[in-house]
């Protein structure tokens, strides 16, 4: 009967060494090689020696307006040499859409968040947008999400932190509002160790 103890013992010690291992270990960003909307290829080697906010998230969010809006600013005033990449569950179509006049649906929410442009890339992972009619109804179907599946997040916006060498430091969903001035920035260098 001595053995049941001492067995359950190494039991619990293990399941606590391999929790703690899976929740301290850093992940790489997933690797990928798409194209920019202004053309250029862009993969993993876009991280190589250089902190990088990864933005996720598709146009039709308010939540994700709010983050584009504010990361823009951020990207204006930052000297750290931070860059930012937004990865977007939309097509190229979707992106024109948005920088088009507002008479369209992407082009009303970018007037109403008044962002009058980016100046990071913008990714789309969509070729083409997926829709299916039922009994004559359009329906869209999910948006793309190969990188967000990759990374385990439904959630739009979703935030990483990425440093030098591709490893995620830092995943938050959703977009924080600060009310002090320069509340983004002071999260962003807390979590970079800037």
């Amino acid at each position: 009967m001595k053995v049941f103890p001492n067995l359950l013992k190494i039991s619990v010690i293990l399941i606590a060494v391999i929790f703690s291992s899976s929740f301290c270990r850093t992940r790489s960003f997933p690797e990928f090689q798409l194209t920019d909307y202004g053309g250029q290829e862009i993969s993993n080697a876009y991280f190589k020696n250089k902190k990088t906010i990864v933005i996720m998230g598709h146009l039709e969010c308010p939540a994700m307006m709010y983050a584009l809006k504010d990361y823009e600013a951020f990207s204006q005033q930052d000297e750290s040499g931070i860059q930012i990449l937004a990865i977007l569950e939309n097509t190229k179509d979707h992106i024109d859409q948005f920088y088009g006049d507002s008479s369209t649906f992407r082009g009303l929410f970018r007037a109403i968040f008044k962002i009058d442009s980016l100046n990071f890339p913008i990714i789309t992972e969509c070729e083409t947008e997926k829709v299916k009619y039922k009994n004559g109804v359009l329906q869209v179907k999910n948006h793309c999400r190969k990188l967000s599946r990759k990374i385990r997040t439904r959630t739009t916006p979703t935030i990483l932190l990425v440093d030098e060498e591709g490893k995620i430091l830092l995943k938050e969903k959703g977009h924080l509002i600060y009310e002090e001035e320069n509340g983004l920035k002071n999260w962003i260098y807390e979590n970079f160790e800037i």
